[in-house]
């Protein structure tokens, strides 16, 4: 019978050739940055904006949108614009008109005409650099108004959390994207339509990191928690998973924005982070790769890789066509298709 002495020293021996496994411990960008922030209401609009405080940056700062889903407001999303913007990032949270009959167009003006403005006459206001950087961030039905936008203005960085798709309005323009993307996907539920994104998820032409939260409900996309959400999404929000969503949106867009070393080397971390499924990489032929080296790659052929932390990974080839979701664009129905923790009446929502 083996030792117990040598037991232990073929132990750690095993552990001496494992891949290092991310852990919460290991997560920096999940922690609250440097910068304390303040919330600045636009005048005549229902946009907040969300700016570090102490002395700007000599030359501004990148600007990011953060945008809410179905049945939700910008309040929904003032959470992560706080974390982001205390990382030294300005972020703008709008909240869209009419979110329970959402028109993706007039969602993705808005975002469209923020970006003019707070890059261009209102940049001083905000502390946004002009001709800032820009990254754009949207859950649910704010990841497909996103994109839309995406496809106009070409932003530096792209998060999408959970996005659904309506009627198949955001397959063929997410296909054109050129912006690098990040895409942090819950599990399938009655509220995020995953049929209708996820198996398109690698298709942009630009470079793209997306991912599976193991447990993650649709939920977690939003950071002002809403009573019924988890009763018809799957399961509430959950806090430890949100801190997997921030460390991975933040050291996202401080990597595409701000070129942040510590944040390009945080990203490789998703490849053997065991809270993770499905991790892909794509490698896009418009855009600067996703770093999975801490930055060293700099191949910019189209090609594609891809890793799993226990999940099947996924492949950047065109997918077969997704199956019908019988509620996708149906706004109207809570709980069906794209219905973006739309789980609440009028009266009860949040929003």
């Amino acid at each position: 019978m083996r030792s117990p002495r040598l037991a232990a020293a073929a132990a750690l021996a095993l552990v001496a050739v494992l891949p290092a496994t991310a852990s919460a411990a290991d997560r920096a960008f999940a922690a609250t940055g440097s910068f304390a922030v303040e919330v600045k209401p636009i005048a005549g609009s229902s946009t907040k904006v969300v700016v570090p405080t102490g002395a700007p940056a000599a030359m501004g700062r990148p600007l990011v949108v953060a945008s809410h889903g179905w049945s939700a407001s910008g309040d929904n999303q003032l959470g992560w614009a706080k974390h982001f913007a205390s990382w030294g990032l300005v972020v703008a949270v709008p909240s869209f008109p009419s979110p329970y009959t959402p028109d993706y167009q007039v969602n993705e003006k808005i975002i469209e005409d923020l970006v003019t403005d707070l890059t261009g006459p209102s940049a001083a206001t905000y502390g946004v650099a002009p001709k800032a950087k820009v990254g754009l961030e949207g859950h649910s039905a704010g990841g497909l108004a996103t994109t839309l936008a995406a496809a106009k203005i070409s932003p530096d960085a792209v998060v999408l959390f959970d996005p659904v798709d309506s009627n198949d309005l955001g397959k063929p323009i997410y296909a054109t994207l050129c912006a690098p993307t990040l895409g942090i996907f819950a599990a399938p539920s009655s509220c995020n339509n995953q049929a209708g994104w996820r198996p398109f998820a690698t298709t942009a032409k630009g470079s793209v990191l997306a991912f599976d939260v193991k447990g993650s409900t649709h939920c977690d996309g939003e950071n002002a928690p809403r009573t019924l959400c988890g009763s018809f999404c799957g399961g509430a929000a959950n806090a430890e998973r949100q801190s997997t969503y921030a460390h991975y949106a933040t050291a996202f867009l401080l990597a595409q924005l701000t070129g942040d070393a510590a944040a390009k080397a945080a990203l490789a971390s998703a490849d053997t982070d065991g809270d993770l499924d499905a991790v892909t990489r794509t490698t896009g032929a418009c855009a600067a790769p996703v770093p999975a080296d801490g930055g060293a790659s700099s191949s910019s052929s189209s090609s594609s890789s891809s890793s799993s932390s226990g999940g099947a990974s996924t492949s950047s080839g065109a997918p077969d066509a997704p199956a019908a979701d019988p509620g996708d664009g149906d706004a109207a129905a809570p709980g069906a298709g794209e219905a973006g923790c739309g789980c609440t009446t009028p009266a009860q929502s949040a929003g």
